[in-house]
């Protein structure tokens, strides 16, 4: 939701594993940025399987987003963020009545993060319990409402401060019921993994070494905040083109290796860059596509193709350290027009354009982009192992 990615602020980044356990799925979510930095977002768990459960889910989903859609056109002055939250629960209720059966039940969650009121609010209709974070302690918000039947006509709405916010933890019950190799089910474990993970990579690691089968749709949505500050701030900018960049990473190479407490850090550093401001170059300054870039490889014609496009622009590189956290904060922001959330998906699927963001998210902790998809923040862990 941000553009400008602030520095010694509190934000939020959002991250999904999503894990259906067939190619069509009755797990279903969507988040939407909305004026004035609010967030909605709902995850709908359909109770039937295969086809009829995809249907509902997709076309749920369909009119949910045309509401926000006609919500967004508007003025704001015209209703409070809880007025906005309550209608559309109530147009959707209106709504799913009318297609569900007389013993069907849907079970979904409603959340709307307001960051101007500095509040969230939470409307959870069989939902497993959501998990807060705040400074290590974990609580459980619980359903406030059953899942949604024929009768149902009334509903409870949770509010939270964001202040009292670090993490918030939302989850189909695919994830609880998973099997575990010594033949638990992981209910007993995901509380301790969350509060043994910072980031969603770390959680999923520890769940995937773990779970041994999985026997429904597995939806996760992880809302983390992060505060990029730190003692140590620098920032350089570089003209984009392939010569400079390789000059810059020799130089940070050399002044690493020279470093007294973090010269062992020198090769992830220095690869984790590469890969971040090749990116920035090639498909933020030269605006090259995914399709395009497959296609020239292929033809054995890329590194031409580069060259005939340089552009005179600069790539900025701003390095933050945390000592307390143990953390290295590397923020790399292009020129270029920047790319949708939708596109760095697609492209983690793809042969050649997503093999660096694949190698960015084995080396780091985490990372995230901004809204408009020009700028990446890259956590790195500092600590010797």
């Amino acid at each position: 939701y941000l553009n400008k990615i602030p520095f010694a602020k509190k934000f939020f980044y959002f991250q999904t594993f999503y894990k259906p356990l067939e190619i069509i799925s009755g797990d279903i979510y969507s988040l939407r940025i909305i004026k004035n930095n609010k967030i909605f977002l709902f995850l709908m768990d359909v109770k039937e399987k295969g086809i009829p459960a995809s249907i509902t889910a997709s076309s749920t989903t369909t009119f949910l987003n045309y509401l926000i859609d006609i919500l967004l056109k508007i003025k704001e002055s015209l209703y409070t963020y809880k007025d906005y939250f309550k209608f559309l629960i109530k147009e959707f209720l209106r709504y799913i009545k009318t297609y569900l059966l007389e013993d069907e039940a849907l079970c979904i969650l409603f959340l709307l993060m307001d960051l101007k009121n500095n509040k969230v609010l939470i409307a959870n209709f069989g939902i497993p319990s959501i998990y807060i974070i705040k400074d290590s302690n974990l609580k459980r918000i619980l359903p406030q409402n059953l899942p949604i039947l024929t009768s149902t006509e009334t509903f409870k709405i949770n509010s939270l401060a964001l202040s009292d916010i670090d993490k918030i933890i939302i989850a189909s019950d695919g994830i609880l019921s998973c099997k575990m190799k010594n033949s638990k089910l992981y209910i007993e474990d995901f509380e301790k993994d969350l509060l043994n993970s910072s980031y969603l990579n770390e959680w999923r690691n520890l769940f995937e070494k773990k779970v041994e089968r999985i026997s429904d749709d597995i939806t996760l949505i992880y809302i983390n905040s992060c505060k990029i500050d730190g003692f140590f701030r620098k920032e350089f900018k570089i003209k984009s083109d392939l010569a400079e960049i390789d000059k810059f990473l020799s130089q940070v190479y050399r002044r690493l290796k020279k470093s007294k407490y973090f010269n062992f850090l020198a090769p992830k550093i220095v690869t984790i860059l590469n890969e971040i401001l090749l990116n920035a170059h090639e498909h933020g300054t030269l605006e090259i596509s995914s399709l395009q870039k497959e296609k020239k490889i292929i033809e054995g014609s890329y590194e031409n193709f580069l060259q005939q496009l340089q552009r005179q622009q600069q790539i900025i590189i701003k390095f933050v350290l945390s000592l307390s956290k143990k953390e290295l904060y590397i923020i790399v922001e292009d020129k270029g027009k920047g790319f949708k959330k939708s596109l760095i998906e697609n492209t983690l699927e793809r042969t050649f354009s997503g093999f660096g963001l694949k190698i960015i998210k084995h080396l780091c902790k985490d990372f995230f982009f901004n809204k408009k998809g020009n700028t990446i923040v890259v956590i790195v862990d500092i600590k010797r192992k």
